[in-house]
């Protein structure tokens, strides 16, 4: 494996993981159960577009920069460290953080919250989970059962980890944690579909560069959206972290903007 030196949320790391299949979403590739997801054509649709056009996309296909202001990532970071305390107290065991783990192809990667440091030959990672209260409280009584599973062992496979520790942490309430061990027959499950999965990506990229050039789309600042001529105005936020510059000109002319 090999550690990209960033910051998990920010420009750089985005930049790092750009067009990578990443842990976090491997579960559009495979499902809980060990299937082949019917999500894994849309995703290389999105990481292919990436590729070709140098951006970072939201889930609604507007580039976006440094995702660090968003909320879950300003709870998760405000948490975080109390988390780790709460971990590191409970193993008895130090962390670090990390920015991404890249597989040494360079085709896949993973971004554990840190690496886990046992003092002995055993290595792992640890991934941080700051719920709502309720999904905390079922995570206490049932355990995580399949949640975050593919996630777990991708990081296993991108990663020269023996386990993967799954933590959910509230506030005010008991910790909960739950070791993922290295599976043989998830990493062998790894090979096969990330291999199937590569040769989509493949694919998608070499019709779509048949097709034509592609360039980065411009980003939206301005306080109101316009869409093209003969559409509904759209009013828009230009506080949202995903603003980007927007020029009229592009849709029709600015004597469209009244």
């Amino acid at each position: 494996m090999k550690i990209i030196p960033c910051t998990q949320g920010e420009q750089d790391w985005l930049d790092a993981k750009r067009g990578l299949p990443s842990a976090s979403n491997f579960h559009l590739i495979i499902t809980a159960g060990g299937k082949p997801s019917k999500q894994a054509e849309g995703y290389a649709y999105k990481l292919a577009t990436e590729i070709l056009m140098g951006q970072t996309y939201d889930e609604k296909g507007r580039p976006i920069g440094a995702i660090g202001n968003l909320p879950a990532i300003v709870r998760g970071r405000a948490l975080e460290p109390t988390a780790a305390a709460f971990y590191e107290y409970d193993t008895g065991w130090k962390t670090t953080k990390v920015g991404l783990i890249v597989r040494d192809d360079g085709r896949a990667g993973a971004s554990p919250d840190r690496i886990v440091h046992t003092g002995t030959d055993l290595r792992g990672g640890v991934e941080f989970k700051c719920p709502y209260p309720h999904t905390h409280l079922e995570y206490v009584v049932a355990g995580f059962g399949t949640d975050y599973i593919v996630q777990a062992q991708g990081q296993n496979w991108c990663s020269d980890f023996d386990f993967v520790d799954r933590v959910s942490f509230l506030p005010g309430g008991p910790g909960h944690r739950e070791r993922t061990f290295r599976d043989e027959g998830w990493m062998k499950l790894f090979d096969v579909e990330m291999a199937k999965f590569y040769e989509l990506l493949d694919r998608t990229l070499e019709k779509a560069r048949a097709a034509g050039e592609w360039v980065p789309m411009p980003v939206v600042t301005q306080e109101d959206f316009v869409r093209p001529r003969g559409f509904q105005r759209e009013r828009f936020d230009a506080s949202n972290p995903f603003a980007q510059e927007f020029d009229p000109a592009m849709y029709g002319g600015a004597e469209d903007v009244a």
